[in-house]
């Protein structure tokens, strides 16, 4: 290869990594305190991106989800739903042209379960208790069914409790991502891992689910969780 070209590909590589890390370090602070606004629709009002739920209304509502409402993060249109009996969000993201969705469903002992639709949802190592599962290319009714399932599998394998929300979604959402940025914050060198965690971390964690990470070794259930705290406390 020549000396100029490798220089020059070298020098590319390090421009991507700057601004890779430069981003995701920027969007951790930007999210310490996460301002959550809620939308107002003005009557009569023509919307792209509110008429890009429209679908998710008629899902939601099929699937027992009552709408709690259209909230705004930094640009980003939030249109969210609460399960009538169960303790469990749905949520849908726009931002320009992209579409996500979440379904996230709260336990006792601050233990969470999130299934997201894209590799965003693995961008961030989660906090102890909280575990994220992502999927490409399924239907909202795979995705739902998916999320079910791993619900299930916390609370016969891992025994965790469900338990009863009963603060509001954007208390709950705000708290949520105020508390996953310190955590993130508190890891050593973040600021310069966010590069691994672009190329790398969400590609490997993406469409497996918490049954698979966990059979792999990935991650421990929450008793397992419990059980190592107790060891560690008797040999203190």
């Amino acid at each position: 290869m020549d000396f100029e070209l490798f220089l020059y590909l070298n020098a590319i590589t390090v421009v991507i990594l700057a601004c890779v890390v430069y981003g995701t370090s920027s969007g951790v602070k930007r999210l310490c305190n996460p301002l959550l606004e809620p939308l107002t629709l003005e009557q009569g009002r023509s919307d792209e991106p509110i008429e890009g739920t429209a679908y998710s209304h008629e899902w939601a509502k099929s699937n027992d989800f009552t709408f709690i409402g259209y909230f705004v993060l930094q640009g980003a249109l939030i249109a969210a739903w609460k399960h009538s009996d169960q303790s469990t969000f749905f949520c849908q993201y726009i931002v320009q042209d992209i579409c996500s969705y979440d379904f996230a469903t709260e336990f006792e002992n601050h233990i969470s379960l999130t299934t997201g639709s894209g590799l965003e949802t693995q961008l961030f190592p989660p906090q102890p208790k909280h575990y994220k599962q992502s999927f490409s290319n399924i239907t909202l009714d795979e995705q739902w069914k998916r999320h079910v399932e791993m619900k299930n599998y916390l609370i016969e394998v891992g025994q965790a409790k469900l338990t009863r929300i009963d603060r509001p979604f954007n208390e709950i959402f705000t708290e949520s991502i105020r508390k996953q940025m310190k955590f993130i914050r508190s890891l050593w060198l973040w600021r310069f891992r966010g590069a691994y965690w672009f190329f790398v971390r969400r590609h490997l964690w993406h469409n497996k689910s918490i049954k698979t990470q966990h059979e792999k070794g990935m991650i421990k259930l929450p008793n397992e969780l419990f059980n190592s705290h107790n060891q560690r406390d008797l040999t203190l």
